[in-house]
């Protein structure tokens, strides 16, 4: 265990010590267990000696560093890492996130302390990328993600003020004398997700995008949550399903509710014994962590050109509003809010208890399971499971008022 660099250099810091090893061409970390009376070490991903430093002293202080410091003197490495390692790296999205992360500190440098990235810096940082060619959504998605890390270390209380960052689309469209992204608004109908899952039927590499649809479809969950799901959070005594898992603190600004299943998922879940969302076969099986290529596999096989994975939440949220209010019923807007997790948390002990009775959310279970029924008109692919055979349900109000089922 040779402990230098290039040229025999040696680097320490906090305890810890830069070293190789014969069978690996990375830098490692060293460190003296106390406990355990023996050197333990880590690779830390690397052949280049100041990155390897960089990545020691990263480290320290995002796992031992004090609070309460001052901006200028948190490196933004280590505000970003503390922000990846609490948050990110628990979802689907954390390679986005670190793609990100890297692409600033890419930009910024290893050496830039938090207070470094000024209004100035900032936009600094937007005309940058803009003359790279990157599209106004992309940059402020980039900058949301240094926002959130700012945000969550001001909540850790690792640092304790912090300059804003400008990140809004309107914002940096306004700074960059750009337009405004446009919100997502197309929503497929009916008959195109019959031909999605055509193509879905069609595809021999595409069962779990199946399963990840039929999720969809029958949630109006956001894509982290149907990831996520699994048998545990299945309630087959009241055949509802809690979108938030046990143990996983709730977000405010996506909450994620208890929902009563449609018929089309529980035969499923039922059928399969279970539920989970895996690609491959046998020793090479794996969860699916993320759907990056769903969309783009879409939109070039079907030629839709606004395809991606929340489209699906939007084509819900339309067609269950929608056949409720048609169908007369009053709160057709509140109850598609409650799906969509829109309407926070139930919060008294009545209300928490509501989902054990028979008719909760009724309506739209109703209206999903109706909106799926339909579908099957449009494809070839089997949608239900064996031994589910439903009917449409929903009461449509007509012209003259009467409904008619």
């Amino acid at each position: 265990m040779p402990r230098g660099g290039p040229g025999g250099e040696t680097f320490e810091y906090g305890g810890y010590w830069l070293g190789t090893e014969s069978s690996s061409d990375a830098f490692y970390r060293y460190w003296y267990e106390q406990r355990g009376r023996k050197i333990r070490r880590r690779s830390l991903g690397t052949s280049d000696w100041e990155e390897a430093k960089r990545a020691l002293i990263t480290h320290v202080q995002v796992n031992e560093a004090p609070k309460g410091q001052e901006p200028e003197s948190v490196f933004l490495a280590v505000l970003m890492e503390r922000y990846f390692l609490d948050v990110t790296d628990k979802k689907a999205s954390a390679d986005d996130a670190r793609a990100a992360g890297k692409l600033m500190l890419d930009y910024f440098g290893p050496e830039a302390k938090f207070a470094d990235i000024t209004i100035d810096k900032q936009r600094e940082f937007m005309r940058a990328f803009d003359d790279k060619g990157h599209a106004v959504g992309t940059i402020s998605r980039n900058l949301s993600v240094l926002s959130a890390a700012k945000n969550h270390a001001l909540r850790a209380e690792i640092i304790r003020s912090a300059q804003p960052v400008l990140y809004a689309p309107g914002t940096v469209a306004e700074i960059l004398d750009k337009e405004a992204p446009k919100n997502r608004e197309w929503v497929p109908t009916v008959k195109q997700l019959g031909e999605l899952f055509n193509y879905l039927n069609e595809d021999p590499r595409a069962e779990h995008l199946f399963w990840y649809t039929i999720a969809a479809l029958n949630t109006g969950a956001r894509p982290d949550a149907i990831l996520g799901l699994t048998v545990e959070q299945f309630d087959w005594a009241h055949r509802t399903i809690a979108l938030n898992p046990p143990g996983r603190r709730q977000e405010p600004k996506k909450f994620r509710p208890t929902i009563k299943s449609p018929l089309c998922l529980w035969g499923w879940a039922q059928h399969r014994k279970g539920w989970k969302l895996w690609v491959g076969y046998g020793k090479k099986e794996r969860r699916l962590t993320n759907m990056k290529n769903f969309g783009r596999r879409v939109r070039e096989s079907l030629g839709w050109s606004e395809f991606v994975p929340y489209t699906l939440r939007h084509f819900v949220a339309t067609q269950t509003y929608d056949r409720m209010r048609r169908a007369g019923i009053v709160d057709a807007k509140q109850q598609t809010a409650y799906l969509l997790g829109h309407t926070g948390e139930l919060k008294s002990t009545t209300d928490r208890y509501i989902k054990y009775s028979a008719d909760f959310m009724s309506d739209t279970v109703r209206a999903i399971d109706d909106m799926m029924v339909e579908i099957q008109d449009h494809t070839r692919k089997q949608l239900f499971a064996p031994k589910m055979h439903p009917k449409k349900g929903m009461m449509v109000v007509h012209g003259g008022g009467q409904n008619v089922q």
